[in-house]
């Protein structure tokens, strides 16, 4: 992961994610100090349908920082569209970035740690 929103970053949000809420069913959870919520807005109409996931993560401790998480899908008929993108509401990226990085070690510890097992 180099940078907030490069696909390596969406690839590890969406585990991290499915780690702490499996089903998706949670509005809200924490994970290592930030404060995580999940919102869909969806809107179905005659010519076109729309889907937006907004999860928003803020870390309120030193070096602070609050970030969306934006995962946008729209229908037309048989053509479809589908986007996912970073806003950064606060604090600095890098702080952000190296909160990500932090918990990507952690689940490659674990990774490592479930090949031992598996061995």
């Amino acid at each position: 992961m180099k940078r907030l929103g490069d696909n390596f970053f969406f690839h590890f949000f969406d585990r991290m994610v499915l780690s702490h809420n499996p089903t998706l069913e949670l509005d809200h959870w924490t994970v290592d100090g930030v404060k995580w919520t999940r919102e869909r807005h969806t809107f179905a109409g005659l010519t076109y349908s729309f889907n937006i996931e907004v999860c928003t993560g803020t870390y309120t401790g030193h070096g602070g920082w609050s970030l969306m998480v934006i995962h946008e899908h729209w229908w037309k008929g048989s053509q479809q569209r589908s986007q996912r993108w970073v806003l950064l509401t606060s604090g600095q990226s890098a702080d952000a970035m190296a909160w990500f990085k932090k918990q990507e070690k952690r689940f490659k510890s674990i990774d490592r740690n479930s090949d031992l097992v598996k061995g």
